[in-house]
C-alpha cells in the first residue's frame, strides 16, 4: 500500500467537513481540497523532501485558486 496523506493522517475529515471548513469562502474550500488531493497523489513510501514538496504544492494551489499561500498554510497550522 502506498503511503498517502489519507493513510498517514487516517482520514482528512479533520481538515474537510467540519464547521471551520464549512465557514470558509468557496475559493478557500477549493484550495484546501486541491491541496489535500494533490498531496494524496504522492507516493510517500519513497524518500523525499517533505517540506519542499508541501511548499511547492501550496504554491501551485495558490496560483490555481487565487488564494494567498499564507492563508492556505494558516488553515492547516491552526
Amino acid at each position: 500500500m502506498a503511503l498517502t496523506v489519507s493513510s498517514i493522517v487516517g482520514n482528512v475529515s479533520g481538515f474537510i467537513g467540519n464547521d471551520r471548513y464549512n465557514n470558509l469562502s468557496p475559493s478557500m474550500k477549493e484550495a484546501v481540497k486541491q491541496l489535500i488531493e494533490s498531496l494524496d497523489g504522492i507516493d510517500w513510501s519513497q524518500p523525499q523532501d517533505l517540506v519542499n514538496i508541501i511548499e511547492t504544492k501550496v504554491a501551485e494551489v495558490s496560483a490555481a485558486t487565487g488564494v494567498v499561500e499564507s492563508d492556505i498554510k494558516a488553515y492547516f497550522e491552526e
